[in-house]
């Protein structure tokens, strides 16, 4: 209660908008866009690409491509000429003795270990074993390489074409249990030190010294990333490339635990994929676009707020490279390599500022705050500046016990700064108080909301708002409570069909005689998880003669098809990885198609019931795969370099079937 103050029951609002002159007119700022100059497809997904100074029969290879399912390619500087080396599933590569005639090249193959080339006139290879699925590979020193498995594992290997195992240390113990977490990225800080990133939040310095391999645990990260796609080092900086919140810098100068210094939100629900810095520009790509920002040498830094966006098709989830003996850059795509020139681009864009006044002192002093374009929260006096010429909303935070101004658009005018004044005015003291409670009796898809109204002699009417988000989006029934007293009294809500190891943001909302609205503050709440296994607990090798198999409720198995076509029988709550399927395939899902999601990585489609836990892991190929549901039937095809579930098709974004 706000009793006792000038403004006491006072309601109106006041706000006003001037202009004054600035300084502050236009940025203009230089880029390169990528020109596509030749294209070629490729078979399989270019998950990696380096370059080498490897000649053969007059024809430079100096290109080579870690395929996915396609193999190990080599490619010539023109893109004129293609050919496998291997026909052996591989994720990353990396090659050693760039500039020597016969070098070798290193490769992870995701089978089970990594296996060296020579890239001399012989081809011949030599196969090291690493007891689990390879992911990243990268040479540390001239005479150490780095290599990560999914699982856990680090080591480190002697850098010649005989490789042998000097240090390894084992970090599953650190790596969630119950959420498939694998460790999959690698980044050199230098010759001592090293960086490596699991595929959610789990960051590890990694120490070279002369007694091995040492490591520490850091989490600082975890509030800013939850789901890592790539991580890079750049002089003091650390880059980590977040699936679905951008891109997120962190300084490194001491190589102990990061901090964090900024970060860059992709719009449109947009998905983070490659990170490339060359010759002090910064590259980074989604699913929708590629970006483009220049290091400024005066802060020694790269200015992630202000990125470039070009959102061609062709390069979006691209990763641009360079290569130094051809002088030629190259931008690799899942399904295509091409040769492209850096075109300058001079952009000059006029800007203005804006300065938000709060009033009065009371309401600052309980929080009052002002945004604009849903960006960062701002106290009063506060000016912002950069800000594009054009209309712009500005809006003013919810506090208790006070009038809220309302939004109000404000024109941003090229070189001048824009003005608001906004007032908060007292709420009457025959106001209800609205107290938003904690959330009980919470399951895997229900809970219990409650709350504390006093109605100070009102005839009220409330119910609870809740979402994922402070949006809400859902409300539940509308209560009327006509006594009209001043009292205390709990209210509770039952809220069901809720998603399970979800959290749902929720509020209580009350309706006074006026037709106001009061609203309690922000509360949440957790569902429960599913107790099902997350990780692989079983292994099922089929044979033409026992070509089928079961998957019950509670197991997770990791099936190995016949090679004359396997038949897969899904529990509801069955989970299944499908490896080394070729030829035509039946996999049987109890469960209503409707209740699934699906998305790829690479040719490896996943369908999963986030209900049930029913989960299907299935390579997409060239033959159809039929999948049939309790209800309908589909078809699995990889067709004109797509992958198509009937007529729908399936990209790295999570659809609903």
């Amino acid at each position: 209660m706000k009793s006792g103050k000038s403004l006491l029951g006072i309601c109106f609002l006041s706000i006003f908008i001037l202009f004054v002159m600035n300084s502050n007119y236009a940025m203009c700022e230089t880029f390169y866009k990528p020109n596509i100059i030749k294209t070629i497809n490729i078979t399989g997904n270019a998950y990696d690409i380096d370059f080498s100074n490897y000649s053969d029969n007059g024809i430079n290879y100096d290109i080579f491509i870690a395929s996915g399912h396609g193999g190990l390619l080599k490619v010539d500087q023109n893109l004129d000429d293609i050919e496998q080396i291997s026909s052996e599933w591989i994720w990353r590569g990396e090659i050693s003795n760039k500039n020597q005639d016969k070098g070798w090249m290193y490769y992870a193959s995701g089978l089970g270990g990594y296996r060296i080339f020579y890239i001399g006139n012989d081809n011949s290879s030599y196969f090291v074993d690493i007891q689990d699925t390879a992911r990243e590979i990268k040479e540390i020193t001239s005479d150490k390489i780095l290599v990560l498995s999914e699982k856990g594992g680090v080591y480190l290997y002697s850098n010649d074409s005989r490789p042998t195992l000097i240090s390894s240390i084992d970090l599953s113990g650190e790596l969630s249990k119950n959420s498939n977490e694998k460790l999959f990225y690698v980044a050199i800080i230098d010759e001592q030190n090293a960086y490596v990133a699991s595929n959610q939040n789990s960051l590890f310095l990694i120490k070279l010294s002369d007694d091995g391999l040492t490591s520490d645990k850091i989490n600082t990260i975890s509030e800013k990333v939850k789901d890592i796609e790539k991580i890079t080092v750049h002089q003091t900086n650390l880059y980590i490339m977040e699936f679905n919140n951008g891109l997120i810098k962190y300084g490194i100068s001491e190589k102990s635990a990061p901090e964090f210094e900024q970060e860059l939100v992709f719009g449109n629900n947009e998905l983070g994929q490659y990170i490339s810095i060359i010759g002090g520009k910064l590259f980074c790509s989604t699913d929708k676009a590629l970006y483009q920002s220049n290091y400024n040498y005066d802060t020694g830094t790269f200015d992630i707020e202000n990125f470039m966006r070009f959102n061609e098709p062709e390069f979006a989830a691209a990763q641009l490279s360079y290569n130094s003996a051809s002088h030629k850059y190259y931008l690799n795509t899942y399904s295509s390599i091409s040769i492209v020139e850096l075109q300058q681009v001079t952009t000059t864009q006029l800007v203005g500022s804006i300065q938000v006044s709060l009033s009065p002192e009371e309401a600052i002093t309980e929080g009052a705050q002002w945004r604009i374009d849903e960006g960062e929260w701002n106290n009063s006096e506060i000016t912002i500046s950069n800000l594009s010429v054009g209309s712009h909303t500005v809006e003013f935070k919810e506090i208790n016990g006070w009038t809220t101004p309302p939004s109000q658009t404000v024109d941003i005018e090229s070189g001048q700064t824009s003005l608001v004044s906004a007032i908060y005015n007292t709420l009457s003291p025959s106001k209800p108080i609205v107290t938003t409670g904690i959330a009980d009796s919470i399951t895997l898809d229900s809970a219990a909301l409650n709350g504390v109204i006093n109605p100070n002699g009102n005839a009220i009417t409330y119910y609870f708002e809740y979402g994922l988000t402070t949006s809400y989006g859902f409300e539940t029934p509308s209560i009327d409570d006509t006594e009209g007293d001043s009292s205390d009294k709990t209210v509770t809500a039952d809220v069901t069909g809720l998603a399970p190891n979800t959290t749902y943001q929720f509020r209580l909302v009350v309706c006074n005689n006026e037709g106001e609205k009061i609203y309690g503050d922000n509360q949440f709440f957790t569902t429960t998880a599913l107790t099902l296994p997350e990780n692989v607990n079983a292994y099922n090798v089929l044979k033409e003669q026992s070509n089928q198999c079961s998957i019950n409720y509670g197991e997770y198995v990791r099936v190995f098809g016949a090679s004359g076509g396997s038949i897969i029988n899904v529990q509801s709550g069955g989970r299944v990885e499908c490896v080394n399927f070729v030829g035509s395939n039946v996999v049987n899902i109890d469960d209503q198609s409707g209740d699934f999601t699906v998305r790829r990585s690479g040719a490896m489609v996943y369908l999963s019931n986030a209900t049930t836990g029913t989960l299907v892991k299935i390579p997409a190929t060239k033959t159809s795969q039929a999948i049939n549901f309790a209800d309908c039937s589909y078809s699995l095809v990889i067709t004109n370099g797509k992958v198509m579930l009937n007529n729908k098709e399936i990209t790295l974004i999570k659809v609903q079937l």
